[in-house]
């Protein structure tokens, strides 16, 4: 509505590189995985990168929506406001990845 063209070239290289980026970390976490678990436990390895993975969404998107509501973090916790910013949150993922 504003006149503007959209930049389809633009959009379409970055979800190329954000698909290539997540598919190498896929590969790199397969064979991080027969690297680390004996013989014996390589079987486990979906289920660990399964658990992982759903372990990530549940801190990333809930957890940190609940955190970052000020009236569920009043009412749950006693704070004054909410708990975690966006900011500080990406702070936090940062520095622990």
């Amino acid at each position: 509505s504003d006149g503007s063209t959209p930049r389809v070239v633009l959009l379409t290289s970055w979800f190329f590189w954000l698909i290539f980026l997540t598919a190498t970390q896929d590969i790199a976490v397969d064979g991080w995985a027969l690297t680390i678990l004996s013989e014996g436990n390589r079987e486990l390895q979906a289920m660990c990168q399964t658990v992982g993975q759903t372990f990530g969404y549940a801190l990333g998107f809930p957890v940190f929506l609940a955190l970052n509501s000020p009236e569920i973090c009043t009412k749950w916790f006693g704070a004054d406001g909410a708990l975690v910013t966006p900011g500080s949150f990406l702070m936090l993922c940062g520095m622990v990845i």
